[in-house]
């Protein structure tokens, strides 16, 4: 896949199948929209380009690496991600068409959802793009919002989700796991102290993360090995009373005892346990983490989450 990024004077170099949008979370609906794709680019012979905005300092459901990673994997030859400028903020819905998708991106076929919108005031939409499809001779496929539980799937409602600690709902509406990748990194080592090691990674600065909590896991080593695993997402109030600046992701591996510090890994949420909260203790912070323990292992025995998925 070829990325052109923060730049606005480029010409792409063959006919082209495109959607825009922001492409974040990779749910069922974008899947879709990238699925249709695949099906002209492999009758028509037309190379597939999605066209985004950057926008500087949003936090996004995937950090811009994972979002890379996963249009790739869905087949996209072009990514542009272009620079939401003032002058591009004033540009109407024909101008846009016009000047960015006809004549930069070389738009034969555009595949959109019905809500799609672009240009000024969303001047820009699926009953624009039909009116203009006869003159500058594209086609245009519009597909139709995926629901669940008769609301339309959308990265809004994986924000709210996240923020609930819904995430096995996610699951539903994305058809795979929330995720966060990582190098393992040396932190205070109080997990190995109470019995309970952890393979410790910071959250990429630009992902929204989910609500602070205990989380049931799955961890996807360097290796391909995938294991059960809980997790926490938090701030320590226990052990770090004193510093509750930065929020930490910490994954203790079920009956694991290698050294994978600076490997990176993933950590798939599978099932919120229960809330972050502050222990009298370390010892009564030992005895509820062996709870959590047990009840998630109990879960992976009844098959509540489909091991290996990440």
């Amino acid at each position: 896949m070829e990325i052109i990024s923060d730049n606005t004077d480029f010409i792409l170099p063959v006919r082209t199948v495109v959607s825009i949008g922001k492409f974040d979370g990779d749910h069922l609906g974008h899947q879709r929209i990238f699925e249709e794709m695949r099906a002209i680019k492999q009758k028509y012979g037309l190379k597939m380009a999605a066209f985004t905005f950057v926008y500087p300092g949003n936090k996004q459901i995937a950090s811009m690496g994972e979002k890379h990673l996963s249009l790739e994997d869905e087949g996209i030859d072009y990514l542009i991600e272009y620079p939401f400028t003032d002058e591009i903020r004033m540009t109407d819905g024909h101008e846009f068409l016009k000047n960015l998708l006809i004549d930069k991106m070389k738009m034969a076929w555009i595949v959109a959802g019905d809500d799609c919108s672009f240009g000024y005031n969303k001047s820009g939409n699926a009953e624009l793009l039909r009116k203009f499809s006869s003159v500058y001779d594209y086609k245009v496929t519009i597909i139709q919002k995926i629901q669940f539980n008769d609301t339309d799937i959308s990265s809004t409602m994986i924000r709210q989700l996240l923020s609930e600690g819904d995430v096995d709902r996610i699951y539903k509406v994305k058809g795979n796991y929330y995720s966060l990748s990582g190098q393992v990194e040396h932190y205070k080592n109080l997990g190995k102290k109470l019995g309970f090691p952890t393979a410790n990674i910071s959250p990429p600065g630009d992902k929204i993360l989910p609500k602070p909590g205990v989380y049931a896991t799955t961890t996807q080593l360097e290796d391909g090995r995938v294991l059960s695993s809980m997790t926490n997402i938090g701030y320590n109030p226990t052990v770090c009373e004193s510093d509750i600046t930065g929020i930490k992701c910490e994954t203790h591996i079920f009956d694991f005892d290698e050294d994978i510090y600076g490997q990176i890994i993933k950590v798939a949420f599978i099932r919120f346990i229960r809330e972050e909260k502050r222990f009298n203790s370390l010892d009564a912070l030992k005895i509820q983490l062996q709870k959590d323990k047990d009840v998630i292992k109990q879960c992976f025995n009844q098959n509540y989450m489909v091991k290996g998925e990440t």
